[in-house]
Formats: structure tokens, sequence, C-alpha cells
């Protein structure tokens, strides 16, 4: 195919964004989407390719694989390895673990569905995650394991392939829109959901090589598009954000943007000029390893330094533009136009991609390496490592589950909230509470409010976050309601919020008319900030007496619900946790363990605490009366 600079500086337009969001630049709060504008080009690039070796006759698969091993391994091979001792001197063992966990997931190019099931991209966990931009790379090679196949099977049938592109097309897009809306992290890691978007750039070069005029004259269509095609660009560059329900159809607005300009900017149009610019060109040129060397870079800074300034973030994207050019020039050149032959390719791929899944399992099987710390420190790490799977597991695992109506001995307890109540199952199962009860749970997310009323609330939740809410429709679910009907109490528990908490009087009411069931609420509770950097600072003797001071939200709640609930079956976590002094909170039990891992949510240790202190709550005790 004919080299297009302005691809290549479209490439930049691509990355820049990326390594801006990723550095915390707020004026770019929706770089990510140069992910985007990178699944179109790729989708575009390696169709073209593709068709014109098949029409030549000499397209082999295997030819093709090898292109992309020396496309893609080489610089991430080099990437991951100098990850590897950074991790070490780094990371903490939860933080090692999941880096193992994320070499492994890369190593078999998975690691979008590893980080997909890590729960999110815009977390604030995410910024410490060296290996997690990876995940669009997985989904690329994912996508190329069989659509050469699909273009091979069809070859000249080409009205079949495109109904069944199109149809593809049109399921993944519904699809995205879909589940952007009822599970946005599942919508923004996995192929399902990102199909449509490497499908437009194929569509883009299967018309193009259709019709192969493409001119270069620079009509008024041309230019016009090409502008409209930067500005969509521009437009979900600087006008998204993390609170956007992306990809949803909100990804159409860079990804049509990014087709329009590889469609129908010209190297000599007013657009080809401005990407055509030996800057941009350069920087597209070494696009590749800047999008890999900017994430690990600025992750192990940000486990050194937890807000880096301004100047050192200034210096990181240097440091990244030097380890890219370096890369580039380097590695990934000479690696894509050596004489290595095949065998040699494919048995290094081959042997480097064991290597770095044998290094994560390493890690994996060594819990993160915990033992190079001393026992007191492991006391509080240990907490940490497995923390998010430890909360959510035994909730999930009861969602909606039957009660046992044999059992006449054991309560029936029913737990709706979200991931507060699964803290308050923990509890239960950590305490003699378990003994004497069953447990199932129905999860309703905090934005969306856990109420039970006639009347339209949705004025009060986040517009991106009202999709996915069922808001009126929740306590519809007819499982739900045998459950509540089977249940001798109803316990419910979540991170309250102030306009939810205002109307709980009367939600409890209509439960407990509409159900005859007693129902009972369990306040919100908070450590304040959670460091694990401050915590191995403290020493074993100073654990017993140091505290942390509660967020002014969280206060200005709990207190709410103190004055507000006195007539109802209230149990107040926030002092059930902290005592008296309702604005600090003790953040480690009499062992010096951590009792929260991240200022809201419990540790095994928090668990077994909150669980000793349930048992002397006189609402708590009717219960196993």
């Amino acid at each position: 195919m004919n080299y297009r600079r302005e691809i290549d500086g479209l490439r930049a337009l691509a990355v820049l964004p990326v390594i801006l969001f990723h550095a915390g630049f707020e004026t770019f709060s929706g770089g990510f989407v140069g992910v985007d504008v990178f699944f179109v080009i790729s989708g575009y690039l390696i169709t073209t390719i593709i068709l014109a070796e098949l029409e030549q006759g000499n397209f082999s698969i295997v030819n093709f694989y090898e292109r992309r091993a020396r496309r893609i391994l080489p610089a991430l091979f080099l990437v991951m390895l100098v990850s590897i001792p950074f991790a070490w001197f780094f990371l903490y063992p939860q933080d090692l673990l999941s880096f193992s966990k994320s070499l492994v997931s890369v190593s078999v190019f998975l690691s979008n569905v590893f980080f997909w099931s890590e729960r999110g991209y815009f977390g604030e966990a995410t910024e410490l995650k060296p290996l997690i931009h990876t995940w669009s790379l997985s989904v690329e090679e994912q996508y190329y394991l069989f659509f050469p196949l699909l273009l091979m099977f069809f070859g000249r049938r080409m009205v079949l392939r495109n109904i069944l592109l199109f149809a593809l097309f049109v399921g993944s897009f519904a699809l995205c829109i879909w589940l952007s809306a009822v599970h946005q992290d599942s919508a923004f890691f996995l192929l399902p959901t990102r199909f449509w978007e490497l499908l437009v750039g194929s569509f883009v070069a299967i018309y193009l090589f259709k019709n192969s005029k493409y001119s270069h004259s620079n009509g008024k269509k041309e230019e016009f598009f090409g502008v409209i095609g930067i500005l969509l660009i521009l437009y979900s560059v600087f006008f998204f954000d993390k609170s956007t329900l992306f990809p949803s159809y909100f990804a159409l607005v860079p990804v049509l943007g990014t087709a329009l300009i590889i469609m129908f900017v010209k190297e000599s149009s007013y657009v080809g000029r401005i990407l055509g610019l030996k800057s941009f060109v350069f920087i597209g040129l070494l696009s590749y390893s800047a999008y890999l060397w900017h994430q690990p870079i600025f992750a192990f800074a940000r486990h050194t330094y937890s807000k880096p300034s301004l100047y050192l973030l200034i210096l990181l994207i240097l440091l990244t533009f030097v380890f890219s050019y370096l890369s580039w020039r380097y590695v990934e050149q000479p690696c894509r136009k050596n004489s290595y032959g095949r065998k040699s390719v494919f048995l290094s791929s081959s042997v480097g991609l064991i290597f770095f899944a044998l290094v994560g399992f390493y890690g994996i099987v060594n819990n993160g390496f915990v033992e190079r710390y001393s026992r007191e420190d492991v006391s509080i790490l240990n907490n940490f490592i497995g923390a998010g799977d430890y909360v959510s597991s035994r909730f999930d695992s009861r969602k909606l589950a039957d009660f046992d109506l044999s059992d006449t001995k054991k309560r029936k307890i029913l737990v709706i909230g979200d991931s507060y109540g699964k803290d308050l199952v923990n509890s239960i199962y950590e305490s003699p509470l378990i003994d004497a009860v069953q447990v199932s749970t129905y999860q309703i997310n905090s934005e969306c409010g856990n109420l039970y009323l006639d009347e339209d609330f949705t004025k009060e939740i986040d517009t991106n976050k009202l999709s996915r809410c069922k808001v009126l429709g929740w306590y519809e679910n007819e499982r739900l309601k045998r459950l509540i009907r089977e249940a001798d109490y109803i316990w419910l528990a979540s991170s309250w919020s102030m306009w939810v908490v205002e109307r709980l009087p009367k939600s409890i009411d209509n439960l407990e008319r509409g159900f005859g069931k007693p129902v009972f609420v369990f306040g919100t509770k908070n450590f304040g900030q959670v460091n694990l950097k401050n915590l191995l600072r403290v020493s074993i003797e100073d654990r017993h007496s140091y505290l942390s001071e509660i967020s002014e939200n969280s206060y200005a709640v709990q207190q709410y619900m103190r004055e507000n609930l006195t007539d109802y079956k209230f149990i107040d976590i926030g002092a059930a946790m902290c005592g008296s002094d309702y604005l600090r909170c003790r953040l480690f039990n009499d062992n010096g363990e951590p009792l929260s891992f991240d200022g809201g949510h419990l540790t095994k240790a928090g668990a077994i605490f909150l669980g000793e202190v349930l048992l002397l709550n006189e609402n708590i005790k009717s219960v196993l009366r």
C-alpha cells in the first residue's frame, strides 16, 4: 500500500492525548479516546494489506502472523522486561501480585479480560497498574485471530462478506450501547463491544480499496470532512471525561472522526498538511513505543510519589519519548527489517511469551513475595492482598440465593445494598452470627439509591449513571419479592448519600407495610485516608492508638441518620467501629491489623471486628432470640 504520512500524523493525534490523560492533565480529560483512534487506524491498515495480498493471490496467514509478531512483540517484550525489576523494588505485595497476573495475561493476549476482572479503567488504582494499557493490544490481537480468516473464507464473494461484516458491526455496536449502560467495565474492555470500532477501520479500507480512484485533488468535500473529522476527535479529547458513559454511543465521535480523516484527508489538503508536519509524523512513528512506555513510567513514579509534581510529570513525559525513540530506533525498526527467518521469529516469540508467563506465575505462586517484609509489616500487608475479592466473594455467591425453608432454627436474613452491604455479609460470616442465620443478598449500587418508593427520584441520580439504575424497578424483581416474603428480616446497608437517607424513613415504612417484615438499617462507615505506605511507618506499639479523621461528608450523613432514624431499627456502624468520637476512627485492631484497606471497605480483620461489635447491639440480639 502507498505510504500516507497523514496517517502517521493521525497516530500522533491518538497517542498524545492518551499520554496527557494518564499524566493527569485535566484539560485532556477525554484523552482515553486515543485508543479508539488507534483501533480505527489499525483496522484500516491491516485490512488494506490483507485485501491487497488476497487480490494478488499471495496472502498467507503464516506471513500475516509473522508480521504481527515482528511489529508488536519486540518492543512489548522490552517494556515488560524493564518493568519487572522496577516492580520488584517499587510495588507492595498486593500490587506485585496483580502485576504478576498481568504478565501472564499479556503473554496470552488476554490482558483486557484480566483488567476487566480487576474492576475498571477509571478508578484511582488504575494509575498504579504498570501494564493496564496493554488491554487494547489484546483486543486488537483477538480481532486479528479470526478477521483475516474471515476475509480468506469469503474470498471474492464480497456481497456475502460485506453483509456478514455489517451484521457483526450492528450486533457489536448494539451490544456496546446496552452493556455500557448495565456494566460499563465489560463494555470498555471486551472485544465484542469494541469489535465495531476496528470494523469501522476495515470498512474504510474496503471502501477505499474498491474505489481505487482515490483522488489526490483537494475538493471542498474532502476539505470539509477532513475538518469535521479533526474537530470530532478534538471534541472528544477535551469534552469527554471519566463520567462519560463510555464507550456506548459516545465512542462514535472519535471513531467517526478518525474514519472521516482516513477517507477524505489527502497529504496536500489543509488537515493533511497539519497532520503531515514533520513533528507530527515523527511522533506518529514513535507512537507504538510511546504508548507502551508511558504507563509503566507514570505508574512506577506514582508508587514512589503519590502525587507527582507538574515538573516531574513533564520530566516523565520527556523520558517517555526518549525511551520511545531508543526502542523504535534500536528495537522496533531492526526487528521489522532483519533477515531472520520465519522459524526464528516464531521461536523467539514463543520463548519470550513463555518466559514472561513463567515469571508471572512465579510471582503469583509466591503471593507477591510478601515474605520480603518483617513480621509486623506482613500483618498489615496480608490484609491488602486480594482485599477486593474478599469484600465481594461471599455477597456475590449468595445473590438472590434461596432460603432453606425447612430449617426453622436459623433466622432468614436478606441483605440489600452495595459494597458496604458486602462488608456486612462478611462480618456475619466472620462471627458466630453465621451459625444462627441464613443469608441471601441483592445488590443495588449506591448511586442508584436503596429505596422502595412510589415517587420518582431520578433527578437525584447522576445523568451518566442513570441508565444503569432501575430506580423504581429495583424492587420489581419477582424473585426478590419472593425472598422478601420468605425472609424474617430485611437488612439495608449502603454507602449512603444524603439524598437517599433523607428519603429512608418513607422507604422503610413502605417496605414494612408492604411485606410485613422488620427492616434493619445499617449506617455508613469511614476511616478517612488510608495510605499503605503511611501505615507501614506506624510502629506496632502505636497502632492501637492510631486514629484517622473521617471525611466531612461521611460525618454529615452519619449524624443525619443518628438524629432522624431513632424510631427505626438503626444500627450505627460508624459508632460501632469508631466509638463515641465520631470525627476520628481507629484504624487497627488490638493485634495491629488494619480494619480497612481503602478507607471505606473492611479487611478480614475489620469484618471480624465489626462482627464482634454487632453481637453487642440490642437490635442484633433480638434476631438471635
